[in-house]
């Protein structure tokens, strides 16, 4: 009796690892072949007996581990590449949810898409030394600079400038330190708050802006460093305020800024940003024009006007950008046409092919915030990491995601049933490669829910270019048992 007991018990556990739908059947067959076992060792020693019973057994668990086994590889996993149509769209919609969540909590990402940092003017213009236009930082002389302030204006109402100088620090690296006129972040409207007491000091120590990169890997983040006087490079200076992150946005990378109150002393002061007239809006004139001027020796000096903001991108721009290089990119990548499907009035109602395509069309709608959030994720989540800047980092995330990302959609499309939307499967091959004039030779999928067959060519031919799909008749039902699992709604 007692044995008898263990042997039940040992069944019941093992019916553990059998799928929960059929746990009750199993355990049943093997109760049942526990019975026939014990009959047929009823003329064995009560030790043999047992022995074969516990053999029994545990073959029960060699059962249900096997059978485990053969239900995880057919079981429909949830995720994009098998499943139902639900099942994909569920599957897009957590990975869009896990995107703008994750933009939402990172603070750089957070203050990119909130739009925190400053906006620039509309009328700012970046004039480049014609000489010079392709340059990165166009040198403009001060001579130039002076003939554009005192001649007659017809453009302009406001100059400023700023040259970079490189600055030797003693860890062996080196720190781009722009010296800027007076008037420049009031031109540019920079958001930056000046300590009352950097501003009334009467020490000769230059006054220097920096960069929130540099605040934070050089003075840890000391909230109290704003009206302290510390040592950048070989030079002491006056800490006048602190840059925020990705707020400027003219050429050239700078981690600090030195205040220069007598303006331009140098032979070159570099790059020159002017305000323009309001008289003279940019529509007239375009993005980009040129100019000239002459000075006092009779010399005329030409230069290249273009607007501040059409240079510089919003993350929503980068992301409209890529967008339209993956749009012009796709069909050099991956075929656009999702195969030929023959019309049958027992399949084919207008509600069906109204679904198919709202379905691929959700998969669209479902990966632009997938693509948009996930680039901005990345590319700002952890800037100090990145080879690249953030704005050329969100474009090729961008691009990457909206070119893969419409290839998988296609892809997906092709490979899903016209009437219930489901996942294709059973994969098998048809046909010889050497009888490729003569007969289609390819792989065939089908539908489980028995609606038809997919025939996808191996080599593509004059009459055989893409896939076709064939709607299976009535008479075909009676190989699907059930034919109706596979709808989806």
């Amino acid at each position: 009796m007692n044995l008898g007991f263990v042997s039940i018990a040992m069944l019941r556990v093992a019916s553990i690892a059998v799928p929960r739908g059929l746990r009750v059947e199993w355990l049943k067959e093997w109760r049942a072949e526990l019975w026939h076992v014990r009959h047929a060792q009823a003329d064995k020693s009560l030790l043999q007996a047992e022995r074969e019973i516990g053999r029994f057994c545990f073959g029960a668990f060699e059962d249900a581990l096997c059978l485990r086994r053969e239900s995880t590889h057919h079981r429909v996993p949830l995720a994009t590449t098998r499943g139902s149509a639900r099942q994909c769209l569920l599957f897009l919609a957590a990975i869009g949810g896990v995107s703008v969540c994750a933009a939402l909590v990172m603070p750089g990402v957070r203050a990119k898409v909130s739009e925190a940092q400053y906006h620039l003017p509309q009328n700012l213009v970046l004039i480049r030394n014609g000489q010079w236009a392709n340059a990165a930082t166009p040198p403009i002389s001060v001579d130039q600079l002076l003939a554009l302030e005192t001649q007659k204006q017809r453009y302009f109402d406001a100059f400023a400038s700023y040259r970079i100088v490189i600055t030797p620090t003693a860890s062996r690296s080196s720190l781009a330190v722009a010296h800027v006129s007076p008037n420049l972040f009031e031109l540019l409207h920079l958001p930056v708050r000046f300590f009352p007491a950097a501003i009334a000091d009467d020490r000769e120590v230059p006054q220097v802006m920096l960069s929130e990169r540099l605040w934070k890997k050089q003075f840890a983040a000391n909230p109290n460093l704003t009206g302290e006087v510390v040592r950048l490079g070989s030079t002491d200076v006056l800490v006048a305020g602190i840059m925020p992150a990705d707020a400027w946005q003219l050429p050239a990378t700078i981690d600090a800024w030195q205040l220069d109150p007598v303006g331009p002393t140098q032979e070159t002061p570099g790059v020159v940003v002017a305000r323009r007239m309001p008289s003279n809006p940019s529509r007239e004139y375009g993005e980009l024009w040129s100019t000239y001027t002459v000075d006092g020796d009779g010399l005329e000096h030409y230069f290249l006007c273009s607007s501040l903001v059409s240079q510089n991108s919003t993350p929503l721009g980068l992301f409209l950008f890529a967008t339209f290089l993956a749009c012009l990119a796709l069909p050099a990548t991956t075929p656009l046409p999702l195969g030929e499907y023959r019309l049958n009035a027992r399949h084919v109602s207008w509600s069906m092919r109204l679904r198919r395509w709202s379905f691929l069309l959700a998969k669209i709608v479902l990966l632009v915030p997938i693509a948009a959030f996930a680039s901005l994720d990345l590319a700002y989540a952890t800037p100090t990491l990145h080879v690249l800047p953030s704005g050329p980092a969100q474009l090729i995330l961008s691009f990457s995601l909206c070119l893969f990302g419409m290839r998988w959609v296609l892809r997906d499309q092709r490979q899903r049933c016209p009437v219930c939307l489901g996942k294709l499967t059973h994969p098998a091959r048809v046909g010889q490669p050497s009888r490729t004039f003569l007969a289609w030779n390819g792989t065939e999928l089908i539908c489980i829910g028995g609606h038809g067959l997919l025939h996808v060519p191996e080599l593509e031919t004059s009459w055989f270019s893409t896939q076709r799909w064939m709607y299976l008749d009535a008479s075909w039902d009676v190989l699907f048992a059930e034919p109706a699992s596979c709808q989806v709604t």
